[in-house]
């Protein structure tokens, strides 16, 4: 009976040893691989400053408390595409969406341009209108379509950061983002329209900053292994409480390519004569 009592204590402590050991290798594990993430932003970070021309597809679904859809137009998916070309202290870009609508049925498309400090929207229903570059950041922020600005200050404000997935090409990250992602977009929406020449209305940045308070977020982000610049990402975000519902949830797919390829944004000629366009609220 002794015997058996030693043994069967032998084979717990062993058990024991080897749980530990396990443990202290999973944590090692961890630990390198949170490391492993951090230098991988880093390069990420400072290869994407370097992109002055590249391409983005995406998806962007949005989504409200149940009974608060009915004033908000929501659920609604909107699938984008986008051309972006950086050109001295310029972010010009051209970008194709298809809408639709749960809540109040249909699906149209637009188009937009933002050239200097003009931009331009193709309505279905009014053809070309013109907005000054305040109104056109808005809507974008209001969007949330993704570039490579966007995308450098969520790598700076991010929490702390994983590798989840490994292959061949690509090394995927997970981290997570609070109010301080959108406080650093609205300024630096701000501060991008401050060296054009504009400004952002105080009455609209007011309500802005009252909206981070419950913003979150989760982020998985693929980089590429040959050139550090950002492969796709998919971010799932819930924000704050606003005038009209108690909060707003937003689930974006991007897909990142032709990086630094020859794009060239043609306003068309139509266009240049749009008619003066002001946002509700703006």
């Amino acid at each position: 009976m002794r015997k058996i009592t030693a043994a069967l204590l032998v084979s717990a402590l062993l058990a024991l040893t080897l749980f530990r050991v396990g443990c202290a290798e999973e944590a090692k594990e961890g630990a390198r691989k949170g490391v492993q993430a951090e230098v991988l932003l880093a390069e990420c970070n400072l290869a994407m400053s370097g992109l002055v021309a590249y391409r983005v597809s995406g998806r962007i679904e949005m989504s409200a408390e149940e009974g608060e859809t009915a004033e908000t137009g929501l659920p609604m998916t909107i699938e984008f595409q986008s051309e972006i070309l950086a050109q001295g202290a310029e972010v010009n870009r051209h970008i194709i969406t298809s809408t639709s609508s749960g809540a109040v049925g249909g699906e149209y498309e637009m188009e937009y341009f933002l050239i200097g400090k003009q931009g331009y929207l193709h309505d279905p229903n009014q053809g070309w209108l013109r907005m000054d570059l305040s109104a056109y950041m808005i809507q974008e922020l209001n969007t949330g379509f993704i570039d490579a600005q966007k995308i450098a200050l969520m790598i700076g404000v991010a929490g702390e950061a994983n590798v989840f997935a490994e292959d061949e090409e690509v090394i995927g990250i997970s981290f997570e983002l609070d109010k301080d992602y959108l406080k650093a977009a609205f300024e630096s929406a701000g501060e991008y329209i401050g060296r054009l020449g504009g400004s952002l209305p105080g009455e609209w940045r007011q309500s802005m900053e009252e909206m981070t308070a419950g913003y979150r977020a989760d982020v998985r982000m693929w980089v590429r292994r040959d050139n550090k610049l950002v492969d796709r990402m998919e971010i799932d975000s819930r924000q704050g409480v606003t005038p009209t519902m108690s909060s707003i949830e937003r689930k974006i797919s991007v897909k990142l390519f032709d990086y630094n390829q020859d794009i060239r944004l043609v306003l068309p000629e139509e266009a240049r004569k749009a008619k003066e366009f002001t946002v509700p609220g703006i």
